[in-house]
């Protein structure tokens, strides 16, 4: 089996959310205007761990997950923010803000970058946070599948998208609570059967020494 044993169920979800995408539903901001406002006043609020190695490493994920080619074009851009707290949002821009908090309840690079592959997700599929809590679960859950696949085809263990779930739950949106989700066992039992279906356990090579690193300096800004 290969990554487009995970990816097969994608592609049909994908055509179901073309008309889902079109009701403006998504956990990126509304506009431009309130989506620049909200990213400098998490900024001036909480603070920004931004120094070259957080910032490298951090990229160095992305570039990971983008070059599988599987979201198009999509170069997101990540904000830390010095945040205990664990949350994470996403913008429409490509904007996705992690907080230290978050960075810190998670185990290896592995779930930290299911966690940015899923709202990379969000992004891609064009979800809005704003609908019932009908429309917020179909959201998580297809932004669930599609990092599940993102991160099979950049040789990451497809298994860690369970763990960090796991892990980062109950965490939060900067827009909506936890209670808006759908729960950890229907989100873990979808990925485990995508997971099972596929037969595929990835080789892929884990950069855990710079992961290590990453948390041992994110505990010094406590």
């Amino acid at each position: 089996m290969t990554w487009r044993s995970l990816l097969h169920p994608i592609c049909s979800a994908l055509a179901c959310l073309c008309c889902f995408s079109a009701c403006h539903y998504s956990l990126a901001s509304p506009s431009p205007l309130k989506e620049a406002a909200t990213v400098q006043q998490l900024r001036e609020t909480y603070g920004e761990v931004d120094s070259s190695f957080e910032r490298e490493y951090l990229l160095s994920i992305t570039s990971r997950l983008t070059a599988s080619g599987i979201l198009g074009k999509l170069k997101p851009v990540v904000m830390l923010i010095n945040n205990a707290e664990p949350v994470a949002g996403s913008f429409a821009s490509g904007t996705i803000v992690v907080s230290r908090g978050l960075l810190l309840d998670l185990k290896s690079e592995g779930e930290l970058a299911f966690v940015l592959a899923h709202e990379m997700a969000h992004i891609a599929l064009g979800h809005r946070a704003e609908g019932s809590t009908e429309k917020v679960s179909v959201a998580e859950l297809a932004a669930d599948r599609l990092g599940l696949a993102l991160i099979a085809r950049s040789n990451y263990d497809p298994r860690v998208a369970v763990s960090a779930l796991l892990h980062a739950s109950p965490a939060e949106t900067f827009w909506l609570s936890s209670e808006s989700y759908p729960s950890v066992q229907e989100r873990t039992q979808q990925l485990q059967r995508m997971i099972a279906a596929s037969g595929w356990m990835p080789p892929g090579t884990i950069n855990s020494r710079d992961f290590d690193r990453l948390q041992t300096r994110l505990k010094l800004l406590s």
